[in-house]
């Protein structure tokens, strides 16, 4: 678990296709040392991310959980990869190199912790892949990346993939939140909207995806 995270590396000759999605985001890390930051540059850090998701969506969630912890003093960020037993298991390597499996998804949960108790956004991102014609993995979805959303007019709206944690623990098998009473009612919730954090929060503009320094709510 740590504090904020993904990033936008290539990874060789398919860094066209696959990024290396950086978990804990190096900028984020960055707000707790110079050292940690230099300490998500690390191959276990990473999974291949198709390039559009990293560079659009997933940057702008990101950006989004920087505004949030900027609001709420601190959020915890628990994130990481999905792959699904039922489909074909495709990996990213030249010859001679140690194959790296691509995700089927992501998951990223976000917590935060007041005196009231404990607040959760969970969000699970799609990335279906299968070969391409060349018998090469490509992604089979498309995302709009931020530097193409102004010109197509394109807002980031995180809604669609929120879900339970419930629904990331079945995925991943994976347990979260083990030692709380309260742990069924925190897995089972799921939010409908993501919490409002005001534009004051965010990044300066140039410094965020798209520009865009929020998110629809729930009303829109």
């Amino acid at each position: 678990m740590s504090p904020i995270a993904a990033s936008t590396t290539a990874i060789g000759g398919a860094g066209t296709v696959w990024n290396r999605g950086h978990l804990a985001m190096s900028d984020h890390a960055q707000r707790i040392s110079a050292e940690a930051s230099c300490n998500t540059h690390n191959f276990w850090n990473a999974s291949p991310q198709a390039a559009d998701l990293n560079q659009g969506p997933w940057m702008h969630l990101e950006n989004y959980s920087a505004a949030a912890s900027n609001k709420y003093r601190s959020i915890w960020v628990i994130t990481g990869p999905i792959f699904d037993p039922a489909t074909p298991r495709l990996s990213i390597g030249d010859a001679g190199e140690l194959p790296v499996e691509i995700p089927d998804a992501f998951f990223k949960i976000l917590v935060h912790e007041s005196p009231s108790g404990i607040d959760t956004l969970a969000f699970i991102f799609e990335q279906p892949n299968a070969l391409d014609g060349q018998g090469k993995p490509v992604p089979t979805a498309t995302w709009v990346s931020c530097s193409r959303a102004n010109a197509l007019g394109h807002v980031y709206d995180h809604r669609p993939q929120l879900v339970s944690i419930a629904q990331i623990e079945q995925r991943t098998n994976l347990r979260f939140f083990s030692d709380r009473a309260d742990r069924q009612q925190l897995i089972d919730a799921r939010a409908t909207a993501l919490w409002p954090v005001e534009t004051r929060y965010w990044d300066p503009g140039n410094a965020v995806c798209a520009r865009q320094r929020g998110h629809p709510s729930s009303a829109d």
